[in-house]
């Protein structure tokens, strides 16, 4: 996490570089590398996916990654898109490990109804970030204990504060790339 402060903080108190169409290109040229774009947009958060759908999503981030420009004018940009990719790959497989796939793909869809943050999306302050992301984290680890396939899955003490830092960190990312005015394409 202190990377990211660290790298994140220069951006918002300096400002950021100038976007070229280059810099849109490239990030473009990436998204036209992802197979499956509809699946794709549910990049907004972690929890979002159901189940079935983590390892084609992983393999279309790995398509995505592989498609962005190594070396451009473009380097802020294009590496903030990588590592926003990089963290929801880490937390789709993390959520794999812990989950082991436990969630009914229809139990699953009941239960990001119940907990999306969807409603919160358009709230950028931190503070609301924050409680937003709290509330879906927990609502969703809570629904885990009312699946009776998952009785036998226990999330470790250290992955709930894990989980909530990623969805807050993926909204840190978020709201960078549109200040930034980058596309956000999931």
């Amino acid at each position: 996490m202190l990377f990211y402060f660290l790298f994140l903080f220069p951006l918002v108190a300096f400002g950021y570089p100038p976007l070229t169409p280059e810099c849109f290109e490239g990030i473009e040229k990436s998204y036209g590398c992802v197979k499956n774009r509809t699946l794709f947009s549910k990049l907004d958060n972690t929890l979002h996916p159901n189940p079935s759908e983590y390892m084609p999503l992983l393999d279309d981030i790995k398509n995505a990654l592989s498609c962005l420009p190594l070396e451009s004018n473009c380097a802020k940009s294009t590496e903030i898109y990588r590592q926003s990719l990089t963290r929801k790959s880490r937390g789709f497989q993390r959520l794999m490990e812990e989950t082991r796939g436990c969630i009914p793909s229809e139990k699953h869809d009941e239960i990001w109804e119940k907990c999306s943050d969807k409603q919160d999306q358009q709230k950028q302050n931190g503070h609301d970030m924050e409680s937003s992301c709290k509330k879906s984290t927990d609502c969703f680890l809570d629904s885990l204990k009312y699946v009776p396939e998952c009785n036998g899955v226990i999330i470790s003490d250290e992955h709930p504060t894990y989980f909530f830092i990623d969805c807050l960190m993926n909204k840190v990312l978020d709201s960078s790339m549109k200040k930034m005015g980058l596309p956000i394409l999931y």
